[in-house]
Parts: structure tokens; C-alpha cells; sequence
């Protein structure tokens, strides 16, 4: 007789010197004593091992022994939206949600299979019903590609507020996500959203963040800095809320010591975070102190070679006169980086031969 834990834990033992044995052992197993675990722990070893064709066969053959068990339904309906059949996954899918269980999670999967067969509309159907969950982020996102795509603030507006009005206790998420969706289409009624979304939350840290970011992005500081000060207040001494409020005050103010200031208590808070090194780099670039410039943005760079730290070192190495040294770093960062608006500009204002 086949004992299922021990058959398990011989089955892990043989994985490690030979698979085909102990794949054969499992399967014998399953054979003698038709065991729903061990046939679900054997196609659980099939997917690590990325045969997800012959995971999908033992997950089928659990969902017809066990048609009520969504553990086995889920794992069916994913492994074929993992296989690109997800005409198959919808009427698995279908069948959970008749069963009104795991709602989110399969509402969620039923939007994604019903996008990649090319029906928006129900797509956006089904991510509206899903609630606050672990799975809410992903299908709001996932509806935010959508929404983009079409372009159409009226339609964008119209999905974030049926999804406020069915799941009140979601408004935040939902608020910055309506706000981002809009961003690239029409960043005033962003703006707008996040304004409605501070007033319903109002001690909420992420969508003030987000209001400033676009009201700064905007050109209207005054307003953007009323938000930065708002996070500070919400959360004392936070490093991350510090370092918002210096490099705004550095992007767009002369207050350049007060910048420094802020900035030097968010380091003092996090003396490892690149963001904060390279914020602190700027304000001191600004402020002459060039040789204590050079060495805090070399450290975030290295860090986090990314073009916008990369834009402040090639600034001061080019203010200084190391030409060669701002050029080679501005070749390097295009390649990775060819679009780069900040790198663009950057190159422009201060006359740096772009490279052809």
C-alpha cells in the first residue's frame, strides 16, 4: 500500500538524483490508489518543471474527479491562460463564478482570458467585479491598459466610478488608478480625481503624493508644495516624505539651503537609499559644493544606474570641464536609454554633442 505523505517525501528524495524514477514511483502510485493529493502534488512538480502540458492533463483528470474543488479548477483554468487557450479557461472559469466562489480571483482571470480573445467590453465587465482583494491591484491595472489604449476620458470615468460605487472600501486604490488612466490622456481631470479621492481619504498619503507629482509636473509648484508639506505632516520625519519636498524645492525653487537641509535629515534617516544620495548629490551641485556633488552622485549611480541620476552627474562633470567624461557617460546612457526625454534635454540645454 501507498502511504500518500510517505509517498511524497519519497518522491522529493529520488527528485533529487533521478526525476524520470521518481516520476515513475509517483505515478505508479497514483495509479494504485487514484489519490486526488498526490496526483495534485505531481502536477504541482510537472509545473516547477515547466511541462505545463502534462501539469494541464493531471489537472484535468482532478477536475473531473472533484468538479466541485476550485483549488483544482483555478489551477486548470490558469494553466491553460499559461498555455494561450483561453477560450478553455473561460468555461472553467465560468463554472467557478457559478459556484460564487473565489470571486476576485476568478473574475480577475476571466477578465485577462476574455482580453486576449479581443472582447474589451467584457473584459472591463469582469475586472469591475472584482473587490478588494490581493487580486484588485492586478485588474484595475489590467483594466488601466485597456482604458488607455482607447483613449476615452468619458469611458475611464465611467469604469472607476461604477467600481467606487460597487466597492466603497476600495475608493483609494481605485482613485489612483483612475488618476494614472487619465494622466496621459488629460492630466487636469487627474488632477481633478485625486482632489475627489483627498476628500474622500483624506489622510491618504499615496494619492497626495500623486496630486503633487502632477500639479508639480503641471507647473503649478505652489499647490504641489501644499502637498508635500501635507505628507510631512501626516508622517514626521519619514525619509521618503523628506526627500519628496527637498528635491521639488531643488527642481523648482532657488531655496536651495532649505532643500538641503530636508534632504540632509532624510539621509541621516536612510544613509543607503541611491534616491535620497542622488537628491542630496543635486542640491549640493546647486549649491557650488561641487567635489561633495561628484561623490554622492558617483555613489547613487553606481547604485542605481538610472538616466535621470545619470542626467545630474553628467550636469556637474560638464559644468566642471570634464567634457570626455559627461560625453562617454551620455553615449552609454542613450544606449540604454534612446528616448530618454531628460537625457535629451539635458544634452540640449547645455549644448552636449548628441551621438549619431
Amino acid at each position: 500500500p501507498y502511504h500518500e505523505c510517505g509517498t511524497l517525501l519519497i518522491t522529493e528524495i529520488r527528485l533529487r538524483t533521478d526525476e524520470r524514477v521518481a516520476f515513475d514511483y509517483l505515478l505508479e502510485a497514483i495509479e494504485a490508489t487514484n489519490s486526488s493529493l498526490l496526483r495534485y502534488q505531481y502536477a504541482r512538480f510537472l509545473m516547477g518543471k515547466q511541462r505545463l502540458t502534462d501539469a494541464k492533463k493531471q489537472f484535468d483528470a482532478l477536475v473531473e474527479i472533484a468538479p466541485e474543488n476550485t483549488d483544482y479548477a483555478m489551477g486548470a483554468a490558469l494553466l491553460d491562460l499559461e498555455l494561450d487557450q483561453p477560450s478553455a479557461a473561460l468555461v472553467i472559469l465560468d463554472r467557478v463564478i457559478s459556484m460564487e466562489q473565489r470571486l476576485n480571483e476568478a473574475n480577475l482571470y476571466r477578465g485577462i482570458a476574455l482580453s486576449r480573445l479581443g472582447d474589451r467590453s467584457g473584459a472591463l465587465e469582469s475586472f469591475k467585479q472584482v473587490g478588494p482583494s490581493s487580486n484588485l491591484t492586478t485588474a484595475l491595472r489590467e483594466a488601466s491598459a485597456i482604458l488607455v489604449d482607447e483613449r476615452s476620458p468619458q469611458a475611464i470615468n465611467a469604469f472607476f466610478e461604477a467600481h467606487r460605487e460597487s466597492y466603497p472600501d476600495a475608493r483609494e486604490i481605485n482613485f489612483i488608478f483612475h488618476a494614472e488612466t487619465l494622466t496621459s490622456i488629460d492630466a487636469s481631470q487627474a488632477i481633478d480625481v485625486l482632489s475627489l479621492g483627498v476628500e474622500a481619504v483624506p489622510n491618504s498619503t499615496r494619492m497626495l503624493y500623486a496630486r503633487a507629482n502632477l500639479l508639480e509636473r503641471a507647473g503649478r509648484f505652489d499647490a504641489a508644495e501644499s502637498d508635500y508639506r501635507s505628507v510631512l505632516e501626516l508622517t514626521p520625519g519619514d525619509a521618503g516624505a523628506l526627500n519628496a519636498l527637498g528635491y521639488a524645492l531643488t527642481n523648482n525653487t532657488e531655496r536651495f539651503s532649505e532643500a538641503a537641509e530636508l534632504l540632509e535629515e532624510a539621509i541621516a534617516k536612510d544613509p543607503r537609499n541611491p534616491a535620497i544620495i542622488d537628491s542630496l548629490g543635486w542640491v549640493y551641485f546647486k549649491l557650488g559644493k561641487n567635489r561633495q556633488a561628484e561623490v554622492l552622485l558617483k555613489e547613487a549611480y553606481q547604485q542605481y544606474p538610472d538616466p535621470e541620476v545619470a542626467a545630474h552627474l553628467i550636469e556637474l562633470l560638464w559644468s566642471v570641464g570634464r567634457e570626455i567624461e559627461a560625453r562617454d557617460l551620455m553615449t552609454a546612457q542613450l544606449k540604454t536609454s534612446p528616448n530618454n526625454t531628460l537625457l535629451i534635454d539635458t544634452a540640449m540645454r547645455l549644448a552636449i554633442p548628441l551621438p549619431k
